[in-house]
Parts: structure tokens; C-alpha cells; sequence
């Protein structure tokens, strides 16, 4: 019988979710005008059944029978995952308002972990409709979801005659239990090889990490967010890039160094180095495979520089880190976050750390336009909410010749918002409006 246990990786997002705001991922996606909410519904119902994972729910077994594992949802009706909404005008800063609100609502972990609704009336002028999609990020990272996305879109694959994974009894779950650590004490040595790439990702292999300085970015958090979006010329951001060595991510992690930066001195407060968390993928082809494949790399990055001279220090830091595995650092942290969940420690340790000052995350999505039912999906907006005390986060999609750049604050810095927005779009490309 297959039994489809959790990764390491997706047990340690279940484990760190343990704050106010849930451990989800979503994404805004606006569509042009006369899309209908009850065709668009009816669509993402669907082709929601090509993706197996959607209809899949967590299931843990008795002790000593190992891990979570994931098994088909009995009576799995996705019907019931997508909603229809109607909103009385207020454009877009209603729908990304919206959909922060519903990327802050914990899932029932007894049915598959996501949730879709079309909105529309929000678009006086040109009756536009919005998507907005939300998943647990054990369900997929973020590079996971823009293939699941991709399935979703036209023109669809048709859902696969696909195996059954229906709920293993006891005596199933404790065979695979003693498989699994076979297979577990047979894999040891290259599971050590695997945890030092990892520390040497890090930075931790020749420097010891030194504590990221004291501000107000790390605060308290409570379970809502807000959401400020910027957007540029993807070219743009490219050739600048290109013209000092660096990589696209390169300039966006500048431009979040230099965007904090200038909120802090609006403050009266400085940091030396503000330390931000970049995401690195160990995705190392397309396909729609599910859960995580994920690591970090803390960037501490000197403030006080020119827009310019804050990309080449990016650039030199990364570089450096750029000899380890791809995402290999998933495999310390995940051991350490999931020793400390287990005490009931994690929660005090994100709420009190001191080890970046905020998450960053970027993601290459498609060069063409998708589209849905017919109607082209005009932008994308990703969305990462994150535990613990940091209280303004990043993520950045580039689609279809645009750079998109979200801002995802806490309620407490909402005030903030929409100006350190503008001040990022203003330092991706130095010299241009907005």
C-alpha cells in the first residue's frame, strides 16, 4: 500500500506553525474585464481535481506508526474550497485588503488545506474580477505554487487517473513505520553531508553569527496583516542589475536594505546592518511537485550607502554563500525548529529572536500571460505570512514583463505602509517617478 508521508520540510511548517497569524501562502490574481464569478468558480472546481494534493487532508498516525502522511479526503467535495464574493466597489486596495484576511485564516486541518474565491464589483469602471488563492505552505512553497497555478490556468490538464490514497490501518502505518527507519539509518551518513552543506549555507561554517541589532522592525505580531504593492518595468530592474554585477534578487534585497532603512530614520532609529532572510530554492526542474524544497540565506547588509553601492554589497555577500548545496540549509534549521516545537519552545524563540530583521522571498513566475476561462490574468500578487517578530515582510513575483514587490506588514505598521512601498519602487530603479 503507498503510504505519502511528509517531507522533513513540510513536518517543520506544521511545526512552526505556531503563532497568531497561520503559516500560509496565497496569491492575488487580477483578471481583465467581463470575467463571470460563476464560470471562474465552476473552472477552478474543475481543474482543481488535476492537482491531487488539493484533495488530500493531514492524518497523524499513533505513536510509534511515524510521521504525518497525507491521505485522500473522505467525500472530498472542492466545491466547498471555492467561494464567490461580491464587493461594493473600493478597487483594488479592497481586494488586496481581502485577500490579506483570508491568507491570515487558519485552515480546519481535517480537510484539504486550501481555499479560492472570485470577487467581483470591487472594479467600478471596468468590472474586473480578482482570484484570490490560499494554501497552507505544507501543502507547496512558493515555486510549487506557481506550477499549481499553472495547472490551473488554460488551457488546464484534464484530472489523471490517479492511485488512491485512502487512510492505512494501524498495523499498515506501524510496516512502513519500521521501513522508514531503516531506510532512515541507511541514509544517516548522507543525511550528515546534507546537515554540513547546510551550515556552510548559513555562514556559520567560518563566522560566527553575530545578533542583528535591536530595532522596532522586530516586534510583536498579531494575526493580521496589510498589504502595499509596488510595481516596475522588469527590463528595468535587469539592466540595472546586469550593470553591476549582480542578480535580479540582488537589486530587490537592496532596495528592501535601503526601504527599511529610511523607515527606521523616520523613527529616529539606525542599524548598522539590517539582516534580511532570501529564500533558496532546491527546485532544480519544473513539474507540479508539492510540499517544500526550501532553504534560507541571511543577508546582513551595511545601510548608509548609495542605492548603487547597496547592490554590490548584496551582491558580495550572496556571492559568498553561493558555493553551498541549493537549499541545504533546510535541514539544520528544520532539526533545530522542530527539536524546539516539540518543547513547546518555538513559539518564545520567533517571538523574541534575533536573527534577521525581516523574510524576503522571490520567485521568477511566467514570461506570458496566463489566463483563466479566456480572460488574461493582468497581475500577480504573491503573499508569505510569516510567524514570530517580524513585523514586515517581502515577496516579489516577476510576470509577464513586470516586477511585483509586496510589502506584507503587520496592523502596527500599517500607518507605514504605503510609503516604504513607494520608497522601494523609487530605489529598484533610481531615477524614475514613483
Amino acid at each position: 500500500m503507498r503510504i505519502d508521508r511528509l517531507s522533513p520540510a513540510d513536518v517543520t511548517q506544521l511545526a512552526v506553525d505556531t503563532g497568531a497569524a497561520p503559516m500560509n501562502i496565497a496569491a492575488v490574481l487580477v483578471l481583465a474585464d467581463g470575467a463571470d464569478d460563476t464560470s471562474l468558480a465552476d473552472l477552478l472546481v474543475r481543474r482543481s481535481l488535476a492537482v491531487s494534493r488539493l484533495r488530500h487532508r493531514l492524518l497523524r498516525p499513533p505513536p510509534g506508526c511515524g510521521g504525518p502522511l497525507w491521505v485522500d479526503a473522505p467525500h472530498h467535495a472542492p466545491e466547498q474550497h471555492v467561494t464567490r464574493r461580491v464587493l461594493a466597489g473600493g478597487g483594488t486596495r479592497a481586494v488586496l485588503d481581502e485577500a490579506a484576511l483570508l491568507a491570515c485564516t487558519p485552515f480546519d486541518r481535517s480537510r484539504p488545506l486550501w481555499a479560492a474565491t472570485v470577487f467581483t464589483g470591487w472594479d467600478e469602471d471596468g468590472g474586473r474580477a480578482a482570484l484570490v488563492l490560499v494554501a497552507h505552505h505544507v501543502v507547496v512553497d512558493g515555486l510549487g505554487g506557481l506550477e499549481v497555478l499553472a495547472l490551473l490556468a488554460d488551457p488546464g490538464r484534464p484530472a489523471p487517473d490517479v492511485e488512491p490514497l485512502p487512510a492505512p490501518s494501524t498495523l499498515q502505518l506501524a510496516h512502513a513505520a519500521g521501513a522508514d527507519r531503516i531506510r532512515h539509518v541507511l541514509g544517516a551518513p548522507r543525511a550528515v553531508a546534507r546537515t554540513a552543506r547546510g551550515l556552510r549555507e548559513l555562514g556559520v561554517r567560518h563566522d560566527r553569527p553575530r545578533p542583528a541589532a535591536v530595532t522596532s522592525l522586530n516586534a510583536p505580531t498579531g494575526r493580521a496583516r496589510r498589504l502595499w504593492v509596488t510595481e516596475v518595468a522588469l527590463d528595468a530592474v535587469l539592466d540595472r542589475a546586469h550593470r553591476l554585477g549582480g542578480t535580479l534578487n540582488d537589486v530587490v534585497v537592496a532596495a528592501v536594505v535601503g526601504g527599511l532603512a529610511g523607515l527606521l530614520g523616520d523613527r529616529g532609529e539606525h542599524a548598522d546592518e539590517i539582516v534580511v532572510s532570501v529564500p533558496v530554492t532546491a527546485r532544480t526542474g519544473a513539474g507540479d511537485r508539492m510540499g517544500n524544497h526550501t532553504g534560507v540565506m541571511p543577508v546582513a547588509v551595511p545601510t548608509g550607502l548609495t542605492a548603487d553601492a547597496t547592490v554590490a554589497a548584496v551582491t558580495a555577500r550572496t556571492a559568498s554563500h553561493r558555493g553551498a548545496g541549493r537549499g541545504a540549509s533546510a535541514a539544520p534549521l528544520g532539526v533545530w525548529f522542530r527539536a524546539m516545537a516539540r518543547v513547546g519552545l518555538f513559539g518564545r524563540f520567533v517571538d523574541r529572536q534575533r536573527m534577521i530583521h525581516t523574510f524576503e522571498t522571490n520567485m521568477r513566475g511566467p514570461a506570458q500571460r496566463l489566463a483563466f476561462g479566456g480572460h488574461q490574468v493582468e497581475t500577480i500578487v504573491p503573499i508569505a505570512v510569516n510567524p514570530g517578530n517580524v513585523s514586515v515582510s517581502f515577496a516579489t513575483l516577476s510576470y509577464a514583463g513586470r516586477l511585483v514587490v509586496v510589502v506584507i506588514a503587520d496592523l502596527r505598521l500599517a500607518a507605514a505602509g504605503e510609503a516604504l512601498a513607494a520608497r522601494i519602487g523609487r530605489l529598484l530603479v533610481p531615477g524614475t517617478p514613483g
